[in-house]
């Protein structure tokens, strides 16, 4: 894809939380982007928002948004340095390769303040996860069985929640950008595998990373049609 000049104070916001049910988390995250934003005098041209952890290296949405900001000419905004990653390696490597991200919480940052900083977040990350396995195995200990009750659900409950899936997946917005180039290949006369090699070389992000197959492809066409 080609790169497109820095057009000034123009943003593309990334938000993140660890699961779907932190919307608060968000909330919070889209309140600070768009204060930093009006400060600056500039306007967020787009907005991604993923549900995966820090800890995670492929996200789909992320990559989406870093692609939208770069064809578009804009700047990547995140609210904390910690939402574009806990991974020191990984979020070192995303700053070097995308230069134009600026964190709320960092506004000015040197490479070496980077390293820190994803460092710090990185730990405090290794340590959350240690307190949660701890705070498990202590329930398990005391006799408090752990888990959902699946196999309580009625059917109706079952097909509700993979009703809810499917729509959280048609509003995902790596879905909807991966499907609207897809749709043009696929109008312009090209079979599913040939789609899949064309997004593959254009560079369009799969959902759960990787590359595109025929598979892919099919089923992202029957989530959206």
């Amino acid at each position: 894809m080609k790169t497109t000049d820095i057009i000034p104070n123009q943003f593309v916001a990334y938000l993140r939380t660890s699961t779907d049910e932190q919307t608060i988390g968000i909330e919070a995250q889209r309140e600070i982007v768009g204060q930093h934003v009006a400060n600056l005098g500039g306007i967020i041209i787009g907005e991604f928002v993923e549900h995966a952890s820090g800890k995670n290296n492929t996200r789909p949405v992320l990559m989406a948004a870093l692609n939208t900001a770069r064809t578009k000419g804009a700047t990547l905004i995140v609210a904390k340095l910690d939402r574009l990653s806990r991974n020191l390696a990984f979020g070192a490597r995303l700053c070097e390769q995308y230069p134009n991200i600026v964190f709320c919480d960092h506004p000015t940052r040197s490479a070496l303040e980077i390293g820190i900083f994803f460092g710090m977040a990185e730990e405090e990350r290794k340590y959350i996860s240690t307190r949660t396995k701890q705070a498990l195995a202590a329930l398990k200990a005391s006799g408090k069985k752990l888990g959902a009750p699946n196999a309580h659900f009625s059917d109706e409950m079952r097909a509700k929640a993979a009703a809810s899936k499917r729509a959280k997946a048609c509003e995902n917005p790596a879905n909807k950008f991966a499907y609207a180039h897809a749709r043009v290949l696929k109008e312009s006369g090209m079979k599913l595998a040939a789609v899949a090699r064309e997004l593959n070389r254009i560079g369009v992000p799969t959902p759960c990373g990787g590359a595109w197959q025929r598979t892919q492809v099919e089923r992202l066409f029957k989530l959206f049609e």
